[in-house]
């Protein structure tokens, strides 16, 4: 009786503190300095965006397009938006923190994939690059435009799908930079948790006072 008495403190004990450690609360920080990871999360999250740096090398190697008002614009979207989303990222975080990175990226890919795609797809309608892009694949009546209701439907369903597509290629890496590179995990959080030991903390700390001091 006395040996399971022990063993039911025990696991009571065990029970107590995986729920407190459970509980501890977490809010993400930013990263310091705080201009430089953010410039570096933009700059990172619009050059390793595939629309944006494949256009950039197709118009270095050759300017002359059916569409030249299109690519560049394109591009301007893509970095647009980015700003955009970092913007909206850090205002909802000062309101409100962050419990983990999976909040900042959802949060980065939904206003990203809003604002994005509206504008990439008012975009296509508005300079008509599908004409020139799946032209042969639209149903035609001997005119440049697609005819009838059929012509406008397949051209709508074209300009989702791009939209969708280019989307994805845009933003999804760009919401997983962002949360990475922009914001951290406090230490405390990390010792409370068990996955950093409080000596560890420590030695990081002084490591990072120790070129200060020289």
């Amino acid at each position: 009786m006395a040996l399971n008495a022990q063993f039911a403190r025990w696991l009571g004990a065990r029970f107590k503190a995986r729920t407190r450690r459970r509980r501890a609360p977490l809010e993400l920080r930013w990263r310091t300095p705080w201009h430089v990871w953010q410039g570096a999360s933009w700059l990172a999250s619009t050059l390793l965006a595939p629309p944006f740096f494949v256009i950039g090398v197709l118009l270095l190697i050759d300017a002359h397009s059916d569409s030249p008002y299109f690519w560049p614009s394109t591009m301007a979207v893509v970095a647009a938006t980015n700003v955009f989303a970092i913007v909206d990222a850090n205002q909802r975080h000062h309101r409100k923190p962050y419990g983990s990175r999976v909040q900042v990226a959802l949060r980065y890919f939904g206003i990203s994939a809003l604002v994005g795609g509206a504008l990439f797809l008012l975009l296509v309608w508005g300079t008509g690059v599908l004409q020139n892009v799946i032209g042969p694949l639209l149903p035609s009546a001997g005119t440049h435009r697609a005819a009838g209701p059929a012509g406008t439907l397949t051209e709508l369903q074209w300009a989702v799908g791009a939209t969708v597509v280019f989307c994805m290629l845009s933003f999804v890496h760009a919401c997983v930079l962002h949360a990475w590179l922009a914001f951290e995990v406090p230490v405390w959080y990390r010792i409370s948790r068990g996955t950093v030991s409080l000596d560890r903390a420590r030695n990081t700390q002084s490591d990072v006072r120790t070129p200060d001091s020289n």
